[in-house]
Formats: structure tokens, C-alpha cells, sequence
């Protein structure tokens, strides 16, 4: 064999590897349940699906069974347990079941990331836990 057979073969295993790493990560494959009647069917995100019906959202499971009814303005995905919702203009996070974990008090609200929010009270923006409490001060 002569030295370049042996160079490509080397040369393109970390590309490989990198390539595999990225599809299996950043193009990660979306899985809708089948359902009609929504204007929406997102993702399935840890086991639910957003919909949207009309100008409301919910969630439903696998199987397209509504699980949080369809009463939320605007619905995030599920992140850590715990999806953002906005509700009578005002922002706050339900869980899986569709439980108020977080009270509906916020301008903004990100989605939880390593255990915390960004969010926004009263043109002040902090970090909260999955509990609500403030935990960290935010630059904008």
C-alpha cells in the first residue's frame, strides 16, 4: 500500500465520527403522533405532543389522546418536566399532567436548562428553579 491509502482512511475517521455524533444529536428525529383536527401537531417531547386548536394549545400523548386540555394562549415543549405556558397574559410552567407548578406571573419565560429559567417579572430579568424561587440575577 502506498502512504496515501493509509492517509484516508485515518483522515477520515474523526470525520465520521463527528458526522454521526451531529445526526444524532442536532437532527435528532421529530415524532408527531397522528391526529386530526389540529391546526398544530408538534414533536413528541418527553412523551407530548403540543397541539393547537383554534387559537388554544394543549398537549396530547403518543397515542393523540388530549392529556392537558386545550386552554393555554401559547405552550413551549417539555424541557426537565416542565413546559412554559401563557395563560390570560401572563406566563407561568405546568408539568406533565398539566399541575400549575409555577404560577402564571411572568412577562417572559424560558425553557428550563440544568435546572433553571430565565424569566421576566416586572421589567426585571432573573433566574428561577423548578420551584419558582429566584436563584439567580440575570444580565438581560
Amino acid at each position: 500500500m502506498t502512504h496515501t491509502s493509509h492517509f484516508i482512511p485515518r483522515f477520515l475517521y474523526p470525520l465520521l465520527a463527528m458526522a454521526v455524533l451531529i445526526s444524532n444529536t442536532a437532527f435528532a428525529e421529530c415524532v408527531r403522533p397522528r391526529a386530526t383536527g389540529y391546526k398544530r401537531v408538534g414533536c413528541l417531547s418527553e412523551g407530548l405532543s403540543v397541539v393547537q386548536k383554534e387559537h388554544k394549545f394543549g398537549f396530547i400523548n403518543a397515542e393523540g389522546k388530549v392529556v392537558i386540555p386545550l386552554e393555554y394562549d401559547h405552550v413551549s415543549d417539555f424541557k426537565e418536566g416542565l413546559a412554559h405556558a401563557k395563560k390570560g397574559g401572563k406566563k407561568g410552567y405546568i408539568d406533565t399532567q398539566g399541575k400549575t407548578v409555577i404560577p402564571f406571573e411572568y412577562n417572559f419565560a424560558n425553557d428550563f436548562e440544568n435546572g433553571m429559567a430565565k424569566v421576566n417579572k416586572n421589567e426585571e430579568w432573573f433566574y428561577i428553579d423548578k420551584t419558582g424561587q429566584r436563584v439567580k440575577e440575570s444580565e438581560k
